[in-house]
């Protein structure tokens, strides 16, 4: 072997060991999930009783969700899903829908277990007829969710229950007698992720949606897989007029979001994140 030949060879074998190692470093790395997520419901609940964001929030949504190949999760709301019909039907064949009430009034854990079971029912049926799919997913308007409430979705076959929730985002089997700790149910929590805050555009104003997603992901180093469930409600999307006292949710209405959430994508893109609906997430994390 003359004087080049060992160089080329040992270049070509120092090149191997590169590819070798990042490799295996690939391989150790954790997995990390991103799942968006969409409160589905009338505008800015309970100040309005409109659809805006429904008419002119949701296109630019949707636009950018097919930009960067994102399948989200659609949480509708029943009353939603009658007035725009035909909107949730078109969401329904690119994205997941899941439940999110009857209606956005009052918390359901006000309400008795005979009328918050009517409401998932009644709900659970409107959506299902809509999209001649089964139903999976529920998040409670308001995040409103409580122990009967799981226990009743649970009985109507849901997998997943998506209310945020201050005390642990990661996913988790919550107990038959204490929504909010582990316990042993077919059901799983999977809460939108704390950031410290929730990751939705009102608690993130004023700070890039990447340093929330970089906290979420350094808060879940010791798991051996991540996922990060951002929140969004399509009213965020165009420009609301609300008044002087809700100025810090108007805000964040329009240009505000939109830009934020190209920022996010675009960035997870080139991270090379695999984006998922909740359904898929369950099949990952039961």
């Amino acid at each position: 072997m003359n004087k080049r030949e060992k160089v080329l060879f040992v270049l070509l074998l120092a090149t191997l060991i590169i590819v070798i190692l990042a490799k295996a470093r690939e391989d150790c790395d954790q997995p990390i999930y991103v799942a968006i997520t969409i409160d589905t419901e009338r505008d800015v609940p309970p100040l309005l009783n409109s659809f805006k964001g429904m008419d002119e929030g949701m296109p630019l949504l949707l636009e950018l969700l097919d930009k960067y190949g994102v399948a989200g999760t659609f949480f509708v709301t029943g009353n939603v899903a009658v007035e725009r019909p035909n909107a949730i039907k078109e969401i329904a064949e690119n994205h997941e829908i899941g439940n999110h009430g009857m209606y956005h009034l009052e918390a359901l854990y006000t309400l008795s277990y005979e009328e918050k079971y009517k409401r998932v029912e009644s709900s659970t049926i409107l959506l299902e007829e809509l999209i001649e799919q089964n139903i999976s997913s529920f998040r409670a308007p308001g995040h409103s969710c409580d122990t009967e409430l799981i226990n009743i979705l649970e009985e109507f076959g849901y997998t997943v229950e998506s209310s945020a929730y201050k005390k642990d985002s990661y996913p988790y089997h919550p107990s038959r007698t204490d929504w909010t700790t582990a316990g042993a149910m077919e059901i799983l929590r999977i809460p939108v992720s704390n950031t410290p805050e929730y990751f939705y555009p009102f608690f993130c104003y004023g700070e890039s949606w990447v340093t929330a997603y970089k906290y979420v992901v350094a808060s879940q180093s010791e798991k051996d897989k991540m996922l990060v469930v951002v929140g969004l409600h399509p009213w965020e999307f165009c420009e609301m007029d609300l008044g002087e006292e809700y100025y810090a949710t108007q805000r964040i209405c329009g240009a505000e979001t939109y830009e934020k959430l190209e920022e996010l994508l675009l960035y997870l893109q080139q991270e090379k994140v695999k984006f998922i609906t909740l359904s898929e997430a369950y099949e990952l994390f039961k």
